[in-house]
């Protein structure tokens, strides 16, 4: 990742400055495939949660991989670039410093309480909306309620307090991607990210990065908490699945990261993410997963 010198700044927006009772700014996300932002840094914390494609989050240590149904987390001023996979929707939401102390000091993607989503929803209407209507179809109703101001203000509190409760609560999922803190590793790294189907043995591996095959294989199990064979197996599956996110079929996901058994694809993809590439996909097409 690039220096400071190439940081872009996010600073604290004038909303959470002025609204400093609740300290949470949220809005809608909505993007097109491939995008997102170089490195940057957030004064605030930032939580998001996506209905639709992939967010992939890199930063010094790792890659983390943040898909649908997850809560994506990045703390304040920690420097990372984001890229988006697929058609993105969902929302995000920014904390104020003071309210992150309950969070994880590296970014990462967590359990998503089955009462967030709503909680935001909610959030997200009051934030874009002054005269917010009591009820589901308040809107058809002849008698619905305009809320004032300050109802508006007391309900934010409420759903305020109710979310930093809630995100207190929930556990980091173990599906990112360490990496080896030693800069000779780092051409394996690179060329493995950029391509996953790379076949090259653990000896040519350890040449690269000028070590001898043993010393190699102990340093980066010792420096990402598993072997090499089980680290590219899961840059394989990783980029599995951002492909599925932009619309590649299974079978095509599969070979495209160096699989030649499909079977071998799906059930190393079942035991890192809980669920098989056809749901993945299917998903993607606009069915349920």
């Amino acid at each position: 990742m690039s220096g400071d010198a190439d940081l872009l700044v996010i600073p604290l927006t004038p909303s959470i400055i002025s609204e400093g009772l609740f300290g949470v700014e949220t809005m809608p996300l909505q993007s097109g495939p491939m995008t997102g932002l170089a490195l940057h840094r957030h004064d605030m914390g930032q939580i998001f949660s996506l209905a639709a494609g992939l967010c992939v989050i890199e930063h010094a240590t790792e890659r983390v991989s943040v898909p649908p149904g997850r809560i994506g987390w990045i703390p304040p001023g920690v420097p990372h670039a984001a890229l988006n996979h697929g058609d993105i929707a969902g929302w995000a939401a920014y904390l104020d410093p003071r309210l992150c102390g309950m969070l994880p000091p590296r970014p990462c993607a967590l359990e998503c309480s089955p009462l967030v989503p709503p909680i935001m929803e909610r959030l997200l209407a009051l934030a874009g909306h002054a005269d917010i209507r009591n009820g589901p179809a308040a809107s058809e109703s002849p008698g619905r309620t305009v809320l004032s101001e300050a109802a508006i203000r007391a309900r934010k509190r409420r759903l305020v307090a109710v979310l930093l409760d809630e995100l207190g609560e929930v556990s980091p999922v173990l599906t990112h991607l360490p990496f080896p803190r030693d800069a000779r590793f780092s051409p394996v790294v690179q060329a493995l990210i950029n391509d996953p189907s790379d076949a090259r043995q653990v000896r040519e591996w350890a040449r690269l990065a000028m070590m001898s095959e043993r010393t190699f294989s102990r340093l980066f199990s010792r420096e990402t908490g598993m072997t090499f064979d089980r680290w590219r197996r899961r840059v394989r599956l990783m980029r599995g699945r951002e492909l599925l996110a932009e619309g590649v079929p299974v079978k095509e996901a599969a070979w495209g990261v160096g699989y030649e058994n499909v079977s071998a694809f799906i059930a190393g993809f079942r035991s890192i993410f809980g669920t098989t590439p056809g749901r993945v996909a299917k998903q993607k097409a606009g069915g349920t997963a």
